[in-house]
């Protein structure tokens, strides 16, 4: 499923037209890449419970590809 991520091309300047193709979550501590998190929104490995994610951008009307970087901590989830 692609999705929309809201802003603007940097390559061709268009507005709302890059979605993400690929998101990729690693632990923040012991950096194991996951594809799924426990239900607690754990680690498999070390149960910590922030990932650092990387999300692969590519904008609809050129092509350009990005990468958007980003810490998130689930303790807060229930």
């Amino acid at each position: 499923m692609e999705e929309e991520i809201q802003g603007s091309c940097e390559i061709c300047g268009q507005e709302n037209c890059v979605e993400s193709k690929k998101t990729e979550w690693a632990c923040a501590k012991c950096n194991a890449e996951t594809e799924r998190l426990f239900f607690s929104y754990r680690c498999e490995k070390c149960e910590s419970q922030k990932f650092n994610i990387t999300r692969k951008l590519a904008c609809k009307e050129c092509g350009a590809e990005s990468e958007l970087s980003e810490e998130h901590d689930t303790t807060e989830i229930k």
